[in-house]
C-alpha cells in the first residue's frame, strides 16, 4: 500500500503514523508540497514538489503521481 500525502507541510506526525502502517505492509509514504523546504517532506519515503493548488496543473500533477507511483 502506497499513500500520498499532498500539502504536506508541517504534519510530521501525520506522516510517521502513515509510514508506521504503509511499511508493515511493504508500502511506501509520498508527501507532496508547493514548497520544497516544508519539513514532513523530509521525513517522506520520497517527496514531492507539487504546483499551487489554484494553478491549473494542480490536478493533472497529484493524478499522474497516483498512477506513476500506485498509489492506493
Amino acid at each position: 500500500m502506497n499513500v500520498l500525502l499532498t500539502s504536506a507541510g508541517r504534519r510530521v506526525s501525520l506522516l510517521k503514523a502513515f509510514k508506521d502502517v504503509t511499511h508493515q505492509q511493504n508500502g511506501r509514504v509520498f508527501a507532496g508540497d508547493v514548497d520544497s523546504l516544508a519539513p514532513a517532506l523530509y521525513f517522506a519515503d520520497q517527496s514531492l514538489r507539487l504546483p499551487r493548488i489554484d494553478d491549473s496543473a494542480y490536478i493533472p500533477r497529484p493524478k499522474a503521481i497516483v498512477q506513476n507511483h500506485h498509489i492506493n
